[in-house]
């Protein structure tokens, strides 16, 4: 995937609903903010000042020809419903329509080159979208979030992009760039070619119940499911090597979860808040990863991982041998009433038992020595700490005025 930094700037053409009346044309001083460009040769559009429901954007902004939409230059701007923009326009900065509810079925330009990220992210009733020939350059998730998007469509003449049953892809269809959060398909078969599933690609697919994934698929990006609450199979193939960080967040509907034996990386909340998994299965021969248990373990780094909030399972203790527990890794299993922490224990991450609310109290090691934020934060209030005098975890409780017993 090719991405975009800098200044990155969008070009939309206007699609004006029968409804909607001729805009009225405000100076372009009053309206728009903008700045040159460094080398003379344009204008970047830094900020709409206006309130109207249709936006033309003028082909020059102080003898300048527009070039660029600056980064978040309309965002959360929620009553705009079209955008007419210049030919000429070559990019569309990150953020720049991000939150523009409004906001219909953009046009977008064929002198446009780069998109930046998160650049429509949030346009709620945006239905379909249209990359020309020449874009080349585009940021992370450019339309997450869009939850009544069916059809993103490359124009086939575009050497860098294609688009495939709607979602949008690399040429070489290698990766998987974003699928269409409204499509009402349940189930997706990825082309064989994938081998890259992108930031945010499938986020709040809540349609999606099934996804196929290609026996060459490497890796997965960050929150690449998240929030696909009905997800309820994906099985994760044989040669997978990384998981992002938040891959699966939220993702309540999965029920298995079985890592390959060539997966080697799973960043931070990869799978977090799955509220219907029962226990976590690792592949025999995995050099890195293993599942007593059901519970979810880094062995290379002396790591828990993550808990199934679905296990039946409620007293547990953790390994000897911990050196840490990750962040939210015990986040919402409230069926569990008792975990016992190992000595030796060094890191208690931040969120680790948040709303945890079977659990009651929670002796801590005299080893440890670092505990994040919000880590025994129960909802009606905290998990009360069993410490010891002195300790980090006796000063943590202290300082943050959580409840605490003093024990040999």
């Amino acid at each position: 995937m090719k991405r975009c930094s800098g200044y990155l700037c969008f070009l939309l053409a206007l699609l004006l609903l029968p409804a909607l009346t001729a805009p009225v044309r405000a100076r372009a001083a009053d309206v728009f903010d903008y700045m040159p460009l460094s080398d003379g040769s344009g204008a970047v559009l830094t900020k709409y000042n206006g309130k109207d429901a249709v936006v033309v954007i003028p082909g020059t902004l102080g003898g300048l020809p527009v070039l660029q939409i600056g980064n978040k230059a309309f965002q959360k701007c929620d009553f705009i419903q079209s955008v007419q923009f210049p030919e000429g326009l070559k990019a569309i900065g990150d953020y720049a329509f991000h939150g523009c509810k409004a906001l219909q079925d953009p046009v977008l330009p064929d002198s446009l080159e780069v998109l930046g990220k998160w650049a429509f992210a949030g346009c709620f009733i945006l239905k379909g979208i249209r990359l020309p020939a020449n874009v080349s350059m585009i940021g992370d998730a450019p339309v997450t979030a869009c939850t009544s998007l069916e059809q993103i469509e490359v124009d086939p003449l575009n050497p860098f992009f294609a688009s495939v049953d709607g979602a949008l892809y690399s040429k070489d269809l290698r990766t998987l760039l974003a699928y269409p959060p409204g499509r009402t398909e349940t189930h997706v078969s990825l082309p064989q070619a994938v081998e890259n599933i992108a930031t945010r690609a499938f986020a709040g697919c809540r349609n999606l119940e099934e996804v196929s994934f290609p026996a060459g698929l490497k890796t997965i990006g960050p929150t690449a499911f998240y929030t696909c609450e009905n997800l309820r199979e994906a099985p994760l193939p044989e040669g997978l090597v990384s998981v992002g960080a938040g891959a699966f967040y939220w993702c309540s509907g999965l029920r298995e979860m079985t890592l390959p034996a060539t997966l080697v990386e799973v960043e931070p909340m990869a799978f977090i808040d799955l509220a219907g998994l029962t226990a976590f299965e690792v592949a025999p021969g995995n050099p890195v990863f293993s599942a007593p248990g059901g519970a979810l373990y880094n062995k290379r780094d002396r790591q828990f991982v993550a808990w199934p909030p679905a296990s039946p399972i409620t007293q547990y203790t953790i390994e000897g041998g911990t050196l840490s527990i990750a962040p939210s890794a015990f986040m919402n299993c409230t069926t569990l009433t008792d975990v016992t922490l190992p000595d030796g224990l060094l890191d208690i991450g931040a969120d680790a038992f948040r709303n945890c609310k079977g659990i009651k109290t929670i002796a801590v090691p005299a080893s440890v020595t670092a505990i994040g934020d919000g880590a025994f934060t129960v909802w009606e209030g905290e998990i009360a700490l069993q410490v010891r005098d002195p300790s980090s975890a006796l000063l943590y409780a202290q300082q943050n005025s959580l409840p605490y017993e003093i024990i040999p």
